[in-house]
């Protein structure tokens, strides 16, 4: 599981953030384990904005053909959100009529965009005299990095042109005319960009070959780390245990001392071990009770502390800093204190509330509070927001769950007989995510719907798998947060 959370860097000032992610597991399929082991959180600056003309001409060094090669893709990046946004618009409950004008809607944004990209891979790719070896590396390998966010880009419009335009989900037949125009523009400017890929042998989708596409995914993957390694944050962490460690030793050590002292004082009446005229035993069972009565005191009083510190101070501190390469000195940017809770409640039997009975749930709660502190200078270098990455790795629950495939009878075509079809079992996992900052707080609620292979989708409070927009935004402050899943199936 997932949660994205991006905070605007536009103030000056430090920024009070707080960050709030539970979900309620069915607890029969609950097993413990350590929770900072299965988190794993990535932090970086967003790509730079800059305006789509005029901003390579001068470029000489590495760093800065980065940037611009990140701002162009940070163009499309929009460019495609919207228009996923204006295809799921066009075919939601919202729409009482089909748009005449959703083709020209789609196509002119889209031409634009695949156009922008064009154009800067050529200004940017090219090279120039005067260039090192590195420069010029770095500029062959600007042409496949954005010659990949075009065929992102065609490919996630057709992904959302074959969800909403075409089949069932479909609530309007006159727009099957407007997604076949759109389908074939796709198709032309994609077969442009497989040939331009072909000439300069780059890895291509041009067939379903496992091997050619996983070397394609392989690359893709390695060139969108390439160039986002200039804003990532170096993320250092550290563990409350092991920060007070040494003084939570001492303090239970104090109290282990204080509880043993006054008892063999009592037993031996001040005079020592001689004074209870006992064996060697006897001796041997006093030193063994005295100690293991230590032990166990100073156990209690460390896990003690250790959860109250936890709860109030934080599990875990996280401090994130720029990279030297970013700025010439790395800058603290980011300070929080993070805590999981896993803690047993009831919840009614949503069949029969009103009978009393309880279904019990394991309620994982996350909770990360910290204060963002901008720097001046990344505002000139074009970065305006800080995006933060939780993983959280749910498997050692599918251990638990029951088979996943379920045989369900149902009619044959002919209706003179029974067949039987494939269905999985899957369990639902309600999630909500909060996130306050500049003073503003917002809510969203969602469903995950995971089975034994793996998780499947994440719905929202109304059971559509497609919401039409992030499920978090606060638009007073600029600031966003959102969940998501991965599908994980066997093949």
């Amino acid at each position: 599981m997932e949660w994205v959370a991006e905070l605007p860097l536009s103030s000056g000032k430090p920024e009070e953030f707080s960050l709030d992610l539970s979900a309620e597991i069915p607890a029969h399929v609950w097993t413990s384990h350590d929770h900072w082991e299965r988190l794993q959180l990535l932090a970086r600056l967003s790509s730079p904005a800059e305006g789509p003309t005029g901003i390579a001409r001068q470029l000489a060094g590495v760093d800065e053909v980065r940037r611009a090669a990140l701002a162009a893709a940070r163009r499309a990046k929009e460019t495609q959100a919207r228009l996923e946004k204006v295809i799921f618009s066009a075919s939601s409950l919202l729409s009482a009529a089909a748009s005449p004008t959703l083709g020209d809607d789609v196509l002119l944004p889209l031409r634009k965009a695949v156009d922008d990209l064009r154009a800067m891979r050529h200004e940017l790719g090219e090279p120039r005299a005067g260039d090192s070896e590195d420069v010029a590396r770095e500029r062959a390998l600007t042409q496949e990095f954005l010659s990949n966010h075009v065929i992102e880009l065609l490919s996630r419009v057709e992904s959302a042109i074959g969800k909403h335009l075409l089949g069932p989900r479909c609530r309007h037949a006159e727009y099957e005319a407007d997604a076949k125009r759109i389908r074939a523009t796709l198709a032309k400017e994609l077969q442009e960009e497989i040939a331009w890929r072909t000439s300069r042998s780059l890895a291509s989708p041009t067939k379903d070959d496992p091997w050619e596409l996983e070397r394609y995914v392989a690359r893709v993957s390695v060139l969108r780390k390439h160039f986002q390694g200039l804003l990532f944050l170096r993320v250092k962490t550290q563990l409350s245990d092991a920060r007070f460690r040494a003084l939570f030793g001492a303090i239970a050590a104090g109290f282990g001392g204080l509880a043993v002292f006054p008892l063999a004082l009592f037993l031996t009446g001040g005079h020592g071990v001689a004074g209870l005229s006992v064996g060697l035993m006897g001796v041997a069972l006093l030193v063994a009770l005295t100690y293991g009565l230590r032990e166990r005191v100073k156990d209690g009083v460390r896990g003690w502390l250790t959860s109250r510190v936890s709860r109030n101070l934080g599990g875990r501190f996280t401090t994130m800093t720029t990279t030297p390469r970013l700025l010439s000195k790395g800058v603290e940017l980011l300070s929080a204190r993070e805590s999981f809770f896993a803690t047993r409640e009831h919840r009614a039997d949503p069949l029969h509330p009103d009978l009393g009975s309880t279904l019990p749930v394991v309620r994982l709660r996350y909770i990360m509070r910290g204060v963002l502190r901008p720097d001046r200078r990344l505002a000139g270098q074009g970065c305006e927001r800080v995006k933060l990455v939780f993983r959280y790795d749910l498997s050692p629950l599918f251990a638990r769950l029951d088979d996943p495939i379920k045989y369900v009878p149902i009619l044959a075509e002919d209706g003179a007989s029974l067949r039987f079809v494939e269905a999985a079992r899957c369990y639902r996992v309600p999630v909500r995510l909060s996130l306050t900052h500049g003073g503003e707080t917002a809510t969203a609620t969602g469903t995950l719907v995971t089975h034994k292979l793996g998780l499947e989708r994440i719905e929202d409070s109304k059971g559509s798998a497609e919401p039409p927009a992030p499920p978090l935004m606060l638009n007073g402050t600029g600031a966003f947060a959102s969940v998501a899943s991965s599908i994980i199936r066997r093949r």
